[in-house]
């Protein structure tokens, strides 16, 4: 995937992340890059074509997520309460760590 964005920051969060996941869990991955496709259908048919089954991903632009976190977005806030980082091309982790989360 991140041949075809550049960068990214990515995450595993909800069940998975607070080790709290059965068998029927699906694996939630919140991803962040520069650029993604601006339509939201054009957006989950870009990110399905890169996971198998059991993978639900979320994603947001850089400018989306700085937004949503200078809103305090509660749903983006949960998100990333608990994550576990899978990588950090963009190096958001300083940046998470001044909003005082756990993980």
């Amino acid at each position: 995937m991140s041949q075809a964005l550049g960068p990214i920051t990515a995450w595993v969060y909800g069940s998975v992340a607070c080790r709290d996941f059965r068998f029927s869990s699906d694996i939630d991955v919140l991803l962040v890059a520069r650029e993604l496709p601006s339509h939201p259908l054009r957006r989950l048919e870009f990110l399905y074509r890169f996971v198998t089954p059991g993978i639900e991903p979320k994603a947001y632009t850089l400018a989306e997520m700085q937004r949503l976190l200078e809103k305090g977005d509660a749903q983006l806030l949960a998100m990333l309460a608990h994550r576990v980082v899978l990588c950090d091309d963009l190096e958001l982790k300083p940046t998470l760590a001044k909003l005082n989360l756990s993980a």
